[in-house]
């Protein structure tokens, strides 16, 4: 069985990889001009109003170092679909995403690292009186770790989230909008758990259903510290869920069907870890990543696009990732 150190980097780091995967250019409050982005709380898909269908194919590498030493390669690959329908005061939205990942490292090696990671969201969202949207959707996300101990271990993990939210239109282009998602967690390493993020945004989209557009959004997302003990005779261990703090800023131009989009998000996140080489401790760890894309996005017909992300994470060690990807799709 993995000892605590060990289980706190696992539930802790992991947690990073689905921000590796996941869309940058989500929607809290106002929906991405970027139709292949999952909404992050589902009532912000009522702004848009659009039939669409979409796909998106990822590739990118990466290192881990430690104490300047480099201890792994990484490679990942991955597809995204999603499909997006408008249907009176009604909007439905699905997304799939699937990325698997192969990891070159050093014998030496004490940690752990991902093998797989899916990703399913659907949503449903309603316009009220023309200022306010109301939403909720079903998140469920697994991914598959092996971790590198005294005794190596394959640990499934599954996350299943409820979530709520809303949006206020209180000026013309200003947007207000939050929501909470009640997330429930299993694995095959410790205890069931369970916690509840709290999500909150403002927006400002300036030129909404013209040719030319221009939106910004900045949010924040609280998860706190969730801890489960075990009962006793229970052969796995305590459950542990650190607590972060993700902000996000996304921007998109849109100049004649011609789309700019960046996305940025900054997370910390306070947990405990020990280099298990020097006794180094650090009590939180940092995540950065950048993304950017340019994409033809006609008011129907098809929609072609590619995008840049840069992925960077520390705490004892450091992990920087590149990637590319293509995107295609289609608005009727």
């Amino acid at each position: 069985m993995i000892h605590n150190r060990l289980m706190q980097i696992l539930l802790g780091s992991t947690f990073i990889y689905s921000l590796l995967t996941i869309q940058l250019f989500g929607q809290v409050v106002t929906p991405s001009l970027n139709i292949i982005s999952k909404p992050i709380m589902p009532a912000a898909s009522s702004w848009s109003k659009l039939n669409s269908v979409g796909g998106e194919y990822k590739d990118g590498n990466g290192k881990r170092k430690l104490d300047g030493n480099e201890i792994y390669d990484l490679e990942v690959e991955g597809s995204i679909g999603v499909v997006g329908l408008s249907i009176g005061n009604l909007d439905i939205d699905a997304y799939v995403d699937e990325a698997r990942f192969d990891t070159k490292y050093d014998a030496t090696y004490d940690g752990d690292f991902i093998n797989d990671f899916s990703e399913t969201y659907v949503s449903f969202s309603l316009t009220g009186d023309g200022d306010v949207t109301v939403g909720a959707a079903i998140h469920e996300l697994a991914r598959s770790v092996f971790a590198v101990s005294d005794g190596d271990e394959d640990v499934s993990i599954k996350q299943s989230g409820l979530i709520g939210s809303f949006t206020v239109k209180v000026f013309e282009s200003v947007f207000l909008g939050g929501g909470v998602e009640r997330v429930s967690e299993t694995n095959s390493l410790s205890v069931d758990n369970e916690w509840t993020n709290a999500t909150g945004g403002i927006a400002f989209w300036f030129g909404q259903d013209t040719d030319s557009q221009f939106r910004v959004e900045a949010s924040v997302t609280e998860s706190p510290k969730a801890e489960k003990e075990v009962d006793t005779g229970d052969t796995k261990n305590s459950a542990y869920h650190p607590s972060s703090r993700t902000n996000r800023i996304n921007v998109d131009l849109m100049m004649n069907g011609l789309l700019f989009s960046y996305s940025n998000i900054n997370q910390i996140t306070q947990q405990e870890i020990t280099n298990s080489s020097t006794g180094e401790s650090v009590d939180k760890s940092k995540t950065t990543i950048n993304e950017g894309s340019v994409q033809w996005v006609p008011e129907e017909g098809m929609i072609l696009g590619f995008a840049f992300k840069t992925f960077g994470y520390k705490e004892v060690y450091e992990d920087n990732i590149d990637s590319f990807k293509i995107n295609l799709g289609f608005i009727f």
